[in-house]
C-alpha cells in the first residue's frame, strides 16, 4: 500500500507524518472558524479500519464551503502548505483547490479542499462526530460516504463499501 507522497503507509509514517498533517490542518482550519468535513481515505482509516495504517491514503481530503476556501488556504499556508496547484474539476462538476507542503523528510503531504456544491451538499447536511485520537473529528457520515463511493466505484472504492458493511456487523 501507498501513503501520501507515494510512500508506503507504515504505522510508523502515520504516526510522524499523516495524523500530525491531518490534526494541524484540522486545528488551524477551526482556529479561523471554518468546520471542514474529513472525507475520504482518512475518514476511514481512522474509523472503519482496524488500525489507521491498514487504509492507504494518496492525500487528506476535506470538504469547506465555497465561501471559506481563501481562508482556509491561508490557514494551511501557515502550517507549511506553500504549494498551491491550479484549481481542478472532476467530471461530475465537483471543484477542488490543492495545496502541498514538502516536510522535513522529504515528504510530499497534500491536503485536497473539495468545495460543497449540489453533489457534495448530501455529505456536508450529513456529517457527524467520530472519534479520532484522543478527542473527535467530524467526518462525512457512513451513508454519504457510501454513496460516494459508489458513484466513483474505483477499486478502492469498492473495497471501503465492503469494509463499510463488514464494520455494521
Amino acid at each position: 500500500r501507498r501513503g501520501v507522497g507515494g510512500e508506503p503507509l507504515t504505522y510508523a509514517r502515520l504516526e510522524a507524518c499523516v495524523e500530525p498533517t491531518l490534526r494541524s490542518a484540522l486545528q488551524a482550519l477551526h482556529d479561523i472558524g471554518t468546520r471542514p468535513i474529513v472525507l475520504k481515505g482518512a475518514a476511514l482509516a481512522y474509523t472503519v479500519y482496524p488500525e489507521p495504517h491498514h487504509r492507504s491514503m494518496a492525500d487528506l481530503d476535506l470538504l469547506v464551503q465555497p465561501a471559506d476556501l481563501q481562508r482556509a488556504m491561508d490557514a494551511l499556508h501557515t502550517c507549511g502548505f506553500t504549494l498551491k496547484a491550479l484549481p481542478l474539476e472532476l467530471k461530475d462538476g465537483t471543484c477542488i483547490q490543492r495545496v502541498n507542503k514538502v516536510d522535513p523528510a522529504g515528504n510530499l503531504m497534500t491536503v485536497d479542499l473539495m468545495l460543497v456544491d449540489r453533489t457534495l451538499a448530501p455529505a456536508w447536511a450529513s456529517r457527524s462526530r467520530l472519534p479520532f485520537g484522543e478527542g473527535q473529528v467530524v467526518a462525512v457520515s457512513r451513508e454519504a460516504l457510501i454513496a460516494m463511493k459508489a458513484l466513483a466505484a474505483r477499486p478502492q472504492d469498492l473495497a471501503d463499501i465492503a469494509n463499510l458493511k463488514d464494520s455494521d456487523r
